[in-house]
């Protein structure tokens, strides 16, 4: 719908930062329920014609910025969320833990990772 918000938590794992790539999970939420839930290992594919960036870039953002990218998700794993709150605020909460996700990708095997924060920035 179009009313629904994307709630994106981006890990960049020291191990990934050569290849410019990241793991997210992603929640589509209207309403306050929870729609959609996605897992993706993100990578940058031209690496050579990106711009340095202040910040780390999520996939929405890359693909705003017209870089190049590739997702895998998992074949298989869980994510048990401990706080979700994709209302655009300071003290939004946001934890939980992606477990034994299981990716093609030699490079990431297998993933167990944990979030938690505070603060929703708008999109």
């Amino acid at each position: 719908p179009r009313d629904s918000t994307w709630l994106v938590v981006s890990v960049y794992p020291k191990s990934l930062e050569r290849r410019e790539a990241h793991i997210e999970v992603r929640f589509r939420v209207f309403e306050g329920f929870v729609e959609e839930m996605q897992v993706a290992a993100v990578s940058i594919i031209d690496r050579r014609r990106r711009e340095p960036s202040a910040h780390p870039l999520d996939s929405f953002d890359l693909r705003a910025e017209g870089i190049e990218f590739q997702e895998e998700g998992p074949g298989s794993g869980a994510v048990v969320v401990s706080a979700l709150d994709a209302r655009t605020r300071k003290d939004a909460a946001n934890s939980g833990r992606l477990e034994l996700a299981e990716f093609v990708d030699k490079d990431l095997g297998f993933v167990n990772l944990s979030w938690s924060a505070r603060g929703v920035a708008a999109p």
